[in-house]
């Protein structure tokens, strides 16, 4: 009997490895961490660079909470919110061209600020807080500060 059951458990560590397998009650795409987790970060990543996004804007994605739901619903692209003085807010898709013309805004004072970021709203993974309740929340904004890039006019464009 004994030798069934260790059997059994040397079956079980062969068909799910101890690296990469997780387990959690919100279900397998919310697990933090995991295999599948970390080939779908890599291979998002590596796709998006292929298109030709700058590597500062790639590196977003590591922002966001470390489960599959959160690689795999995130868009396939990045997007800008431009602010003006007045707080008027736009949001379009990031190109070279539409980050070109929000630099140059931000050094005319035609925008205060703008933001350049992949997913606005954080995907909550297992035992992560809701986006809105997180201190980088920006209710104004509608948007998860953390996980994007800011850009001001403070004597030129600089970006953080």
């Amino acid at each position: 009997m004994r030798r069934t059951i260790a059997s059994l458990l040397g079956l079980c560590f062969a068909a799910f490895p101890a690296t990469g397998w997780t387990e959690c009650d919100c279900g397998d795409d919310y697990c933090i961490g995991g295999a599948r987790y970390e080939a779908a970060l890599k291979e998002k990543k590596a796709r998006l660079a292929g298109e030709g996004y700058a590597p500062e804007l790639v590196a977003l994605l590591e922002k966001a909470d470390a489960c599959y739901a959160a690689v795999s619903t995130a868009p396939d692209g990045f997007s800008i919110m431009t602010v003006t003085p007045n707080t008027a807010i736009l949001v379009f898709e990031w190109t070279k061209d539409n980050a070109r013309i929000a630099a140059e805004q931000i050094a005319d004072g035609t925008l205060s600020r703008y933001f350049v970021f992949n997913a606005r709203k954080a995907l909550s993974c297992c035992g992560t807080s809701r986006a809105e309740d997180r201190p980088d929340w920006d209710a104004d904004l509608a948007l998860n500060k953390d996980q994007a890039i800011e850009c001001t006019g403070n004597g030129g464009s600089a970006c953080k």
